[in-house]
């Protein structure tokens, strides 16, 4: 009668080669998702005529994609590497020993200025804003001095300024916010010059952003006579 054993072998540490060793360092890397780097400048100052590199370092990106927007007008310009925008100008490159995305624009003009995002398609979104300022060819100023590109702040209501409810229903007022001055502030509503709180038959709904401020005043059941 014979019998057999089976022995689960395991070499001395030593031999353990050391990317197997846990390692807290290794294991963050591996389960932190994407997060952008913080040591590249988010203001860029360009010369007329020359070339403006707008760059964007994204850590631990995976299988995530990267899209450079502009943000006023709203236009898509790059995804990956592949570029939407027909402005043979514009290009999407990628620095991979610094793990750093590179909007370049070559021959930049005054209407270049703006404020860019560098997009991760994560959920939620990631968002790392660029702004670039294009001055001119003889400015006396350092670069660095220069007065650098703030967008204007624009404030919209979708649907128009009127809307037409019957009685009865829901009705939702949207008020977008581009640029807003201070992201930290929600947008606050007004009726008859008293500002309007969240109450019984009314919601307000706010999401904010430094780019875009939403704010949705949502009444649930309009009545005649009712000053919306």
């Amino acid at each position: 009668m014979s019998s057999h054993i089976d022995i689960a072998w395991s070499p001395p540490e030593g031999d353990i080669p050391r990317w197997l060793k846990p390692n807290p360092i290794n294991i963050l890397m591996v389960d932190s998702p994407p997060y952008f780097g913080t040591d590249l400048p988010q203001k860029i100052v360009t010369k007329l005529g020359d070339t403006a590199f707008l760059k964007c370092k994204v850590l631990n990106l995976g299988n995530q994609m990267v899209n450079w927007l502009r943000t006023e007008p709203l236009e898509i310009i790059s995804s990956g590497l592949y570029t939407f925008i027909r402005d043979p100008r514009y290009s999407a490159e990628y620095m991979e020993e610094e793990n750093t995305w590179v909007l370049r624009i070559t021959k930049v003009e005054y209407e270049d200025s703006a404020i860019f995002d560098c997009q991760v398609n994560t959920d939620p979104l990631m968002s790392y804003a660029v702004s670039l300022k294009v001055i001119k060819p003889d400015s006396s100023q350092f670069l660095n001095d220069a007065p650098l590109y703030a967008a204007d702040t624009s404030v919209k209501i979708l649907g128009g300024p009127q809307h037409l409810v019957k009685a009865g229903h829901v009705l939702n007022l949207t008020c977008v916010v581009r640029n807003p001055p201070s992201p930290q502030k929600m947008t606050q509503w007004l009726q008859n010059d008293r500002i309007v709180t969240p109450r019984p038959g009314v919601s307000i709904l706010s999401e904010s952003s430094p780019q875009i401020s939403t704010s949705c005043l949502i009444i649930h059941s309009v009545q005649e006579g009712d000053d919306w």
